[in-house]
């Protein structure tokens, strides 16, 4: 309705409530009243989340619209800002990239040279306006104007925006491959900079700060910041980011291959400048590495082993791979006085063992929460990744070990080593294929393929006596396993935690192996 014109709109409310030429009302004006009311509620009660984050592209239009949000009412609702920027600034890439777009759509029938020439035209206009800009240093007046007005502001976002007027050209069908050469322009170091100048002229301080850049084919490193971040001038840096808890930044990968020696990647990634930054932060508490699983590079042993955060309480890792073990255990180890808590998810190990690493975690640390998602994997190089362990390691679709005991075991919560579970389980009941091949199950129960009946059924040999609750069975361990798995399957998690927690030896199951299985509904019982 907001595109509507407004006499259409007229036509709408007339309809609700209007008066004809004769003044006779027609329609509810109750109605009428209502819906301003409700309008007016709406504008209210949603101008708190509608504001709480907000978006600029720092150009013209994006700046225009900043100044409108600082000088109105909204601007103490507004707690975070993304500032997507645009690249405009290397002649020599933008020529190249546009040069190959041409090429490759030259025989397209539904590209006109007209809109060709019309993207390129914007282009240039967009260069010219955004140098002119940075000459002027206009951007950072812009800036800390809106700053000083959004007194609650307490995060920023900087992330790169791709769009067809600052490349790559290749609309809908553009890949992250293209995106490559842009993310390694210094602009974003430069946009960082004009951030940091604004938050100092304008006094302002900011709690948590993002370094990733943010696409529909997901999240990218600001590489070009990274490479270029230079802090020799740090007392403004200091001061801008003397309050900052929280620091996300996507770190840069280290090169496609695996076999990448540390020398190599110390030449084409020099992240110097960002440990330097992390250390000098006098009240940074947590950091955040997001990462993709499935396009991981290791994490440099060199940066990890530069790391001395003071006050680092909280460490996220996401998505990420270790060169050694040993690099993320001395990290943890330099930091245990302070951290307590961890979070890491789908993370890569090419040399040592997740059982080192968890262990030296649970006696290192005095955890007050963690978070274990995912699979954590070996990998060597050449040769396929596997994983160690994990709570998407299934047993016919079904997660094999129980949620938290991983952080329970971590948290010294309980005794019982998830690895050791995993394995033994993984003798007992080695895995099936996930390739659409059929494998029988061992003691030929297999929970994917029996219903409760059918399980009922298949227990009937192991029948001692009858009684007033139906069937009861005095049933093995490896029974219990696979009743447990059945449980999950009708979300009856409570008491199929207790027979995995019997089945694994982990409670005393003298009491608890008697279950009760009348017309197919499987129930627990303390004793005959």
């Amino acid at each position: 309705m907001l595109h509507l014109p407004d006499e259409v709109l007229v036509y709408i409310v007339r309809m609700l409530h209007g008066v004809d030429q004769h003044w006779v009302e027609f329609g509810d004006k109750q109605d009428l009243l209502s819906t301003r009311l409700v309008c007016k509620r709406l504008a209210n009660i949603g101008a708190d989340l509608a504001f709480r984050q907000v978006t600029v592209i720092p150009d013209t239009e994006g700046f225009a619209k900043l100044r409108a949000l600082s000088l109105s009412g909204h601007r103490l609702k507004t707690y975070a800002l993304t500032v997507r920027f645009e690249d405009f600034m290397d002649d020599e890439l933008a020529a190249l990239e546009f040069d190959e777009y041409l090429r490759e759509n030259a025989g397209d029938r539904q590209s006109s040279w007209a809109s060709t020439a019309d993207t390129f035209e914007r282009y240039c206009a967009s260069q010219e306006r955004q140098a002119a800009m940075h000459k002027s240093h206009m951007d950072v007046a812009h800036l800390a104007c809106a700053f000083a007005a959004l007194e609650n502001i307490q995060s920023i976002h900087i992330s790169q925006a791709f769009t067809e007027r600052s490349g790559p050209w290749c609309g809908e069908e553009g890949s992250p491959d293209g995106y490559r050469d842009f993310l390694d322009l210094p602009t974003s170091q430069r946009m960082l900079g004009v951030i940091v100048a604004a938050l100092v002229a304008a006094d302002r301080k900011i709690e948590s700060l993002t370094l990733m850049s943010m696409d529909d084919f997901g999240p990218y490193p600001l590489v070009g910041l990274i490479k270029a971040l230079n802090v020799s001038n740090g007392k403004v840096y200091r001061d801008a980011l003397s309050h900052l808890r929280v620091l996300t930044i996507f770190l840069p990968h280290d090169g496609e291959d695996a076999d990448v020696d540390e020398a190599q990647e110390e030449q084409s990634i020099s992240i110097r400048g960002l440990s330097d930054l992390m250390n000098s932060l006098p009240m940074l508490q947590e950091v955040v590495f997001p990462g993709d699983v499935w396009h991981s590079r290791r994490i440099l042993q060199s940066f990890l082993d530069s790391l001395r955060i003071k006050r680092l309480r909280s460490i996220e890792i996401r998505g990420a791979a270790f060169a050694t073990a040993s690099s993320l255990v001395d990290f943890l180890k330099r930091h245990s006085e302070g951290i307590v808590r961890v979070r890491f998810c789908d993370l890569i190990l090419h040399e040592g063992s997740w059982r080192n690493v968890f262990h030296q975690i649970r006696t290192t640390l005095n955890l007050q929460s963690s978070e274990m998602s995912g699979n954590f994997y070996t990998a060597t190089p050449g040769e396929f990744r596997s994983v160690e362990i994990g709570y998407d390691v299934e047993y016919h679709c079904i997660p094999i070990l129980q949620p938290q005991c991983i952080e329970e075991f971590i948290e010294r919560r309980t005794d019982v080593d998830p690895f050791d579970l995993l394995q033994k389980y993984l003798h007992e009941f080695p895995l099936h294929s996930t390739m659409g091949e059929i494998h029988q199950c061992a003691a030929h129960i297999c929970p994917h393929y029996y219903t409760p009946e059918q399980a009922a059924r298949e227990l009937t040999n192991k029948k001692q006596n009858v009684g007033a609750n139906g069937l009861v069975y005095n049933l093995t361990r490896h029974d219990l396993f696979l009743l447990s798995l059945i449980l999950r399957r009708q979300n009856r998690r409570e008491e199929a935690g207790i027979l995995w927690k019997v089945s694994a030896g982990e409670l005393d199951g003298e009491a608890l192996r008697y279950i009760s299985i009348r017309q197919g509904t499987i129930r627990l019982m303390e004793r005959v």
